[in-house]
């Protein structure tokens, strides 16, 4: 068994160098952010609970899981490896496929598509005030300050379903876009204090959700955002268009994004406290300490997968039952009185749980498919980068904005698990692609609209 032991770690390190290779040369690269994460959040956890080091707390919400044998968990590790490996070969294939494609076709002109000012401010206006109304919906059904609202604190019942909680943060996402796109077709720099100010208010917005994974999102998501289309003046614009200085700016957004994991926690849990006129204030960082939140928390990946198997074996979980949620998610339960609920969520009302963990994207594929999940994961790949870099790589600046969510989505697919990324990102692209739809012109250029092409990796 130990050399089987040495034997995967090995294979692990080999993997885990060249995706480092890999992001260190693309980091914006949907797939390598998310083998980095799982080798990083997940594995290490993994080796910890399978050799008994004690690092991290075993239960899950008052959920103890156990391994049955040590081979069992040796298998576990293995067969998430294996997913992850499949997944990141489709990833792969798809993406050398993309890039030929795209030099064989470098010499051909693509017709150009421009966008109407005019239309761009309606929808600006339209939108603000969409958004106004779901927040007053929203604030007349919270019974405190309008600052413990803006504030990361549980608000239990407040977003009725995640549609609301989505198009409610979606809609000054939109807004913040077109901002950002408007400056962008003009050639203009947007000035510091009012991207500031855009900023901050949609940062309070999203601080609403008091989840951490939407905060981070966002901050992915502007970053990824103001890099590629340089809208504001952070210094010359010779070194702002520099490979090596995008990658030293994704390093520190992902510092910043690490740091933010339990300091959004700890945020979240002082502030519910106050909202619930609790008189004997807990210190967050009593509760759980930074390398608790960061690697080991309730929802850990390793543990949260022992936690499915048991719910599996308990109470007999058809095989893709995340398919079947998948499919009727958009049906109004009104309609289908029956039809299941996400699979966090099944776990919790099943096992009696005090919350509902995080999924994972592993977890999710192995509980639903079995051995089978290793090809369901390299198909997963291979069209999520397929999508993805077609996105990416497009002339069209809106697909570009398309591909940049999907990136700042890549926290919620490997923790959340893909049927809910599937159903967030497709909701949120359908969103976006309305708006492009009415912006977008076909043939002349309006005054002062530009096409440009965007420096990339």
């Amino acid at each position: 068994m130990w050399i089987f032991v040495v034997l995967l770690i090995f294979i692990q390190l080999v993997l885990l160098s060249l995706t480092i290779y890999y992001f260190y040369r693309h980091p914006f690269d949907i797939g390598n952010t998310l083998m980095i994460m799982f080798f990083v959040f997940y594995l290490f956890p993994a080796w910890d609970f399978y050799f008994d080091w004690g690092l991290f707390d075993r239960n899950i919400l008052n959920y103890f899981v156990a391994l049955k044998s040590q081979s069992q968990g040796l298998y576990l590790i293995f067969i998430t490896t294996m997913i992850m490996l499949f997944y990141y070969s489709g990833h792969i294939i798809s993406l050398k496929f993309i890039k030929g494609t795209a030099k064989k076709k470098s010499k051909v002109k693509l017709k150009d598509a421009s966008y109407s000012i005019k239309r761009i401010n309606s929808f600006i206006k339209i939108l603000s005030i969409c958004w106004i109304a779901v927040f007053l919906y929203l604030f007349t059904k919270y019974d405190q300050s309008i600052l413990l609202f803006f504030s990361p604190s549980r608000k239990e019942g407040l977003f009725e379903s995640s549609y609301i909680s989505l198009i409610y943060l979606t809609l000054p996402l939109l807004i913040l876009i077109l901002i950002v796109l408007k400056s962008h077709l003009l050639n203009r720099k947007i000035s510091k204090v009012k991207m500031l100010y855009l900023l901050i208010a949609t940062f309070l917005i999203y601080m609403t959700s008091g989840q951490r994974r939407e905060i981070i999102d966002l901050f992915i998501f502007v970053f990824v955002l103001l890099t590629h289309l340089k809208v504001v003046n952070i210094g010359e614009i010779k070194k702002f268009n520099q490979v090596k200085y995008k990658r030293k700016k994704i390093f520190q957004i992902g510092a910043l994004s690490i740091v933010l994991v339990p300091l959004l926690w700890w945020s979240r849990v002082f502030f519910t406290q106050l909202q619930r006129n609790d008189n004997n204030v807990i210190m967050p960082w009593e509760r759980r300490g930074f390398i608790e939140l960061l690697f080991g928390s309730s929802s850990g990946g390793f543990n949260t997968l022992l936690l499915g198997l048991d719910h599996k074996r308990l109470f007999n979980l058809e095989w893709g039952y995340s398919v079947y949620f998948f499919i009727t998610s958009f049906i109004p339960r009104k309609l289908l009185e029956n039809k299941p609920i996400i699979i966090n969520k099944l776990w919790e009302q099943d096992l009696n749980l005090i919350g509902n963990p995080s999924t994972f994207f592993v977890n999710e594929m192995y509980i639903n498919f079995g051995i089978a999940s290793i090809f369901f994961s390299f198909i997963f790949g291979l069209g999520l980068s397929y999508f993805y870099n077609k996105l990416y790589y497009s002339k069209d600046v809106f697909y570009n904005i398309y591909s940049y969510t999907l990136f700042s989505s890549v926290i919620l697919l490997f923790k959340n698990g893909f049927t809910q990324f599937i159903i967030n990102t497709l909701i949120t692209l359908i969103l976006f692609h309305i708006v492009y739809i009415f912006i977008k012109k076909r043939g002349a250029y309006e005054k002062n609209n530009y096409n440009r092409k965007f420096q990339r990796l």
